[in-house]
């Protein structure tokens, strides 16, 4: 599903009063129901203004001087990370402060400091080939006791897989 934008929204709104479209097609544009659509409509016309999206998530709690007082002696006290600190203060005061916002408070006062390293977004990197199907690696194994049949494997290595060849492939000793 797509997310709307005030641009989107503006344009199915622009749509609807030209009235060359149905609900169903503007709605089908940018994958949302057609009720949503209602909806929208509903509110334009009876504001006058195009609507406008909120600021999604949850909003953040203004910090507490008292609570921010507490982490601060009891780092002082203590010389730990937020993490410990947490639990530490959880025992001693009685109260539960996240280690997020311990963190943050230590931050501002300057007993923590940013790592650069952790800011910035982990990639996760695998073993690329240019092509697809540029590597193979193959190996044999035997089935059975001495003598038994001997079966290739073929490993494709994009794709981690093993792919087995088929019976009748093996050979003998």
């Amino acid at each position: 599903m797509v997310k709307l934008t005030d641009s989107k929204i503006r344009w199915m709104i622009k749509q609807k009063e030209r009235g060359g479209m149905s609900n169903r097609k503007i709605a089908r544009v940018y994958d949302i129901t057609p009720r949503r659509l209602q909806q929208l409509w509903a509110q334009y016309r009876s504001t006058g203004q195009m609507p406008t999206l909120s600021k999604p998530g949850r909003p953040r709690n203004s910090p507490d001087p008292g609570e921010e007082e507490i982490v601060i002696r009891a780092y002082e006290k203590h010389h730990v990370c937020a993490v410990i600190l947490e639990h530490l203060i959880q025992k001693e005061q009685g109260m539960w402060v996240p280690h997020n916002k311990i963190h943050r408070y230590l931050a501002k006062h300057g007993y923590a400091a940013r790592n650069p390293r952790k800011q910035k977004r982990r990639r996760w990197i695998r073993y690329e080939r240019k092509h697809s199907m540029s590597l193979w690696h193959m190996d044999w194994f035997q089935v059975g006791k001495l003598g038994g049949l001997h079966r290739p494997s073929v490993r494709q290595d994009r794709f981690r897989a093993w792919e087995m060849a088929s019976r009748g492939t093996g050979r003998r000793l």
